[in-house]
C-alpha cells in the first residue's frame, strides 16, 4: 500500500471535522492511523521548535511549531506529516510538488524511443535576417521574437531542473531521504541516463571523428550532459554521515544505473577522442570538462557495486570504424575489455600531453589522470564482502568518496 500526500492531508482534515479535533491531534491521529494500516505500531511522537503548528509566546509574537517522530516507517518516510494548513506544511508541500514537476519536465524530453529532444537554441541574427530578407512587419518579428525567448526559456528549465535535482538528492541535505523515495518510485532514472546520448555516437555509417561546431546548439548539449553527469554523481554518490534508508536508496538506484554502463564506456571514449581531435573547447563546456565529470560519474556508480564494476569492464566499445579513424589520432590500448580500454586509452595519451601544454591544460590533464586512476583502483576493490558499516567495505568505500 502507497499512501499520497493527497490521501494523507484529506485525512488529517476528515478527522478534524469528524471527531472535532484540534489540528495537532487530528495530525497526531492521522499519523497513527496510517502506522496501523501499514502494519506498524503507533509510534512516539513529540512536539519540538520548529515550523508546523502557530502558537503565540508570552510576547504576542508567533512561534511554530512542528511535531516529528523518533522513527518514521519508511513506508511513510516519503510523506511531509505536517498540517496542510500550517506555513511549514504548505511549504513542505510545494517543495515536493516543484521537485515532481522537475521530474516530468525532464520526463517529457524523452520519447517512447528513448530519443531525447531539446528545444534547438536560436541564432540570435536569425529573427533579424529573415525580418529583412521578406519585408516583415513589426508584428511578425514580435511574434518571432517571442518564439525565441520561449525556447530560451525552455533550455533554461531544463538545466535549471537538472540543478535542483541534484540540490535535493545531494548526500549533504539532511533532507534527501523523501526526495530519495520519490525518485526512486518515479523512472527518472531512466531519463536521466536517457540525457547521457544528447551527444549522439557515431552510427556504423560515420568514417569521420566529430568535428568541432561552435553552435549554439553543441554547446547546449555539452552544458545538459555536463550538468546531468553532476546530478547523476549527486544521487548515486553516498555519505557516512547519511542514515542507513538513503544509503540504501541510493545502492538500489546504483544498480538500476548499471544497464547505462555500456552508454557510458561509450561516452567517455566518444568525447576523449573530440578532445584530442578539436582541443579544449569554449571554457566550462569543453568536452575535457565533460570527460572528467563522467569519469567522476563513472566512480560513484561502481563504488561498492560489484555488478556495476563487471558492466563496466566488460562494456563493448563503439563500432569499428569509429575505432579505427580514433586509432589514426589516439595510441589505443590493445585489449579485451573495452572499459579497460578506454581508461587505459585515456591514460596514456593524456600522459604523453603532461609537461608540454599550458598551466590551464596542464591542470586539466592531471585531473583527469587523477580521476581515471581513482576509476581503476575502485574497479579492482571487491566490496561485496564488507558489510556496509565496516570500514572500507561497500559503505566505507561510498563514504570514502562522498
Amino acid at each position: 500500500m502507497t499512501i499520497s500526500q493527497e490521501l494523507f492531508d484529506e485525512t488529517i482534515l476528515e478527522n478534524e471535522e469528524c471527531f472535532d479535533l484540534p489540528p495537532l491531534e487530528a495530525l497526531r491521529e492521522t499519523i497513527d492511523q496510517f502506522c496501523q494500516q501499514l502494519g506498524h505500531s503507533p509510534r512516539q511522537q513529540q512536539v519540538v521548535n520548529g515550523g508546523d503548528l502557530p502558537t503565540i509566546d508570552d510576547e504576542g509574537n508567533n512561534d511554530d511549531v512542528v511535531m516529528t517522530l523518533q522513527s518514521i516507517p519508511e513506508d511513510m518516510a516519503h510523506l511531509t506529516l505536517t498540517h496542510p494548513s500550517t506555513p511549514h506544511g504548505q511549504l513542505e508541500r510545494e517543495n515536493r510538488m516543484n521537485f515532481r514537476n522537475w521530474l516530468s519536465l525532464l520526463d517529457d524530453c524523452v520519447g517512447v524511443d528513448g530519443v531525447v529532444t531539446l528545444p534547438s537554441p536560436p541564432s540570435p541574427t536569425s529573427t533579424t535576417l529573415a525580418a529583412d530578407a521578406v519585408g516583415a512587419d513589426s508584428e511578425d518579428v514580435t511574434i518571432a521574437n517571442n518564439n525565441t525567448a520561449q525556447i530560451t526559456a525552455n533550455n533554461d528549465k531544463i538545466a535549471e531542473a537538472l540543478a535542483q535535482l541534484a540540490t535535493k538528492l545531494q548526500s549533504n541535505n539532511h533532507d534527501a531521504l523523501p526526495y530519495l523515495i520519490i525518485f526512486q518510485q518515479s523512472s527518472s532514472i531512466y531519463t536521466l541516463m536517457s540525457f547521457l546520448t544528447t551527444i549522439i555516437q557515431p552510427t556504423d555509417n560515420e568514417h569521420t571523428i566529430n568535428k568541432s561546431e561552435s553552435t549554439k546548439e553543441e554547446v547546449y548539449k555539452l552544458q545538459i550532459l555536463r550538468q546531468t553527469a553532476n546530478t547523476l554523481i549527486s544521487i548515486l554518490s553516498s555519505s557516512s554521515k547519511e542514515n542507513v534508508k538513503c544509503t540504501a536508496l541510493r545502492g538500489d538506484i546504483r544498480d538500476l544505473f548499471i544497464v547505462g554502463l555500456n552508454r557510458l564506456v561509450g561516452l567517455l571514449f566518444r568525447l576523449f577522442v573530440d578532445t584530442t581531435s578539436v582541443g579544449d573547447g569554449d571554457g566550462a563546456v569543453s568536452p575535457k570538462n565533460v570527460v572528467l565529470d563522467l569519469l567522476k560519474l563513472s566512480i560513484s556508480a561502481v563504488r561498492g557495486c560489484e555488478g556495476g564494476k563487471v558492466a563496466f569492464v566488460q562494456s563493448t566499445l563503439l563500432d569499428d570504424s569509429f575505432v579505427k579513424v580514433a586509432a589514426t589520432t589516439l595510441t589505443l590500448c590493445n585489449t579485451k575489455r573495452g572499459g579497460v580500454q578506454v581508461l587505459f586509452t585515456i591514460l596514456s595519451n593524456t600522459a604523453l600531453k603532461v609537461g608540454w601544454e599550458d598551466d590551464e591544460s596542464a591542470t586539466m590533464n592531471m585531473m583527469i589522470i587523477e580521476a581515471t586512476c581513482q576509476l581503476l583502483t575502485t574497479l579492482c576493490r571487491y566490496d561485496d564482502f564488507r558489510t556496509p558499516s565496516t570500514a572500507g567495505g561497500a559503505g566505507g568505500a561510498a563514504a570514502a568518496g562522498g
